[in-house]
């Protein structure tokens, strides 16, 4: 009954009610853990619950699918998280983060002389070393929980009322500021400090444009989106991401970011730009008048001709004939049309 009573609160600002219940669910977890890391809690929570709070954008979007949408929005869901039979080129931007992470590890031995640890991988925030069950972790965490919120719930309803742009970039608003509270507990994000937001804001712009990309360019595929995002923190977010590895890892995605701006249609960020309508005009030959009277000449010349004799060869005028067709004023849209002119060629 209670879940009857919420849903037609829920159908009329799904949206709204979508990113409330991603803050409330994420946002329960992620300021206690803020409060107790400031000493403002007379007790310590566990702060590996830090890993539930990533799972707020996918309990609302189960949510908010289920209530405005039925089965039916579940389904959807759940079709576009198995969706694999994509092209191979997509497939590739999907795993690009290992390829980005291995030319980073190749930039740092060169410049420094050794290999980044791989063993870092495995260290993350308040969990004992998990070696390479770090790499699920993030996919888990970082791709399911967040991703089949923002690009499986929020992408496809916002582009339902604006273009991918303009969707991209209010999902961006909402992602940053979903994120504030780890500046207050998050080891990385407090290293940072509150002049770090507009870093992170970039960061995140970046992000949310290649995955919008990666979404529609893929026919809406979940599990890329969420491969990548996943592996792209196993490289950034663990301890083997600092320094030159987090910059020329980073530095690419902002570069696609860019590029896809200047050549994708802001209306889906898939298909490239239509070229810009040539605005260059033929320059009339005269106005309607000019043109009817030239039409007049011309009938009178070819009647001199036939009068001449029809057998007269175009050699016997001491020159060659010429016939070209030129457009009267009227044939910018007035009605005209196109008359021949006979120029003589010595």
């Amino acid at each position: 009954m209670r879940a009857r009573s919420i849903a037609p609160t829920v159908a009329r600002q799904p949206i709204l009610a979508f990113v409330l219940l991603a803050y409330l669910f994420t946002w329960s977890i992620s300021i206690p853990l803020a409060l107790a890391d400031q000493g403002a809690l007379p007790f310590d929570p566990p702060f590996p619950l830090h890993y539930l709070s990533s799972f707020g954008p996918m309990a609302a979007a189960l949510l908010t699918a289920g209530l405005t949408g039925g089965r039916a929005g579940l389904r959807d869901i759940g079709r576009r998280v198995v969706r694999w039979r994509v092209g191979a080129a997509w497939w590739l931007v999907a795993l690009a983060p290992v390829v980005l992470f291995a030319a980073a590890a190749a930039i740092e031995r060169l410049l420094r002389g050794a290999w980044p640890s791989l063993h870092a991988i495995g260290q993350v925030n308040f969990l004992p070393y998990l070696g390479l069950a770090a790499v699920p972790l993030w996919i888990v965490t970082s791709g399911f929980g967040e991703e089949l919120g923002w690009r499986g719930y929020l992408l496809p309803a916002l582009q339902r009322r604006h273009g991918a742009l303009q969707a991209t970039l209010l999902i961006w608003l909402v992602w940053t500021g979903w994120h504030l509270p780890y500046f207050f507990y998050l080891p990385g994000y407090q290293q940072m400090g509150l002049i770090g937001i507009p870093e992170l804001a970039f960061s995140l712009l970046a992000g949310a444009i290649l995955l919008t990309w990666l979404h529609n360019g893929s026919g809406g595929s979940l599990l890329l989106v969420i491969l990548w995002h996943g592996l792209f923190n196993v490289f950034t977010a663990s301890e083997a991401g600092q320094g030159m590895v987090a910059m020329a890892i980073s530095m690419p995605v902002i570069a696609a970011a860019l590029a896809i701006l200047a050549l994708a249609r802001p209306s889906d960020l898939a298909g490239r730009r239509e070229p810009k309508p040539s605005t260059h005009r033929p320059r009339p030959l005269g106005n309607q008048r000019g043109g009817q009277e030239h039409d007049h000449q011309v009938e009178q010349e070819i009647q001199a001709g036939e009068d001449a004799g029809d057998d007269l060869q175009p050699a016997a005028l001491g020159g060659q004939l010429r016939i070209v067709a030129v457009e009267s004023a009227g044939a910018l849209g007035q009605g005209g049309h196109a008359s021949p002119e006979i120029t003589r060629v010595n």
